[in-house]
């Protein structure tokens, strides 16, 4: 290393013709890969997209599904309140009506009570005025008979 610069192009070796071939297809492999890398890099970064879009529908979908259950819980605890009501209602009725059809027992008691007093009643007054009345006639005709 004195002085002298020394060239790589004039001390090339030569490199064997089946370096070259090798290195080619080394080449042509890695491109091939890369390409084949590429093509999967693009496929995932679709499939994301295409899991975001479908999140995205899922969520939309869970959100439409939450309300309208909203809507139908909503109704139907309105329609529960109501048949309550109608149902709070109809008790009272029924009591009231139970209450009703209990007086009108006494009542039809008391007037089959007063019925069978007023038959016996006039039973005996039926007895007394027959009992009277042919007591009247036989007077009558014995009357008649001695004048």
């Amino acid at each position: 290393m004195s002085g002298t610069t020394y060239r790589r192009s004039s001390f090339a070796l030569p490199k064997p013709s089946g370096f070259n071939k090798t290195r080619e297809k080394e080449r042509f492999e890695l491109s091939t890969l890369n390409d084949k890398f590429a093509d999967y890099v693009e496929k995932v970064r679709y499939l994301e997209a295409q899991n975001r879009k479908i999140q995205m529908d899922a969520n939309y979908l869970t959100e439409k599904q939450l309300e309208n259950c909203q809507k139908v819980k909503t109704l139907f605890e309105q329609e529960i309140s109501q048949l309550k009501e109608i149902a709070e209602s109809l008790f009272k009725e029924k009591n009231i009506a139970f209450a009703k059809s209990q007086e009108v027992q006494v009542r039809h008691q008391n007037f089959s009570f007063c019925l069978f007093f007023l038959e016996n009643l006039f039973s005996e007054y039926d007895s007394t005025i027959k009992t009277t009345f042919i007591s009247n006639i036989q007077r009558i005709r014995y009357f008649e008979i001695r004048n």
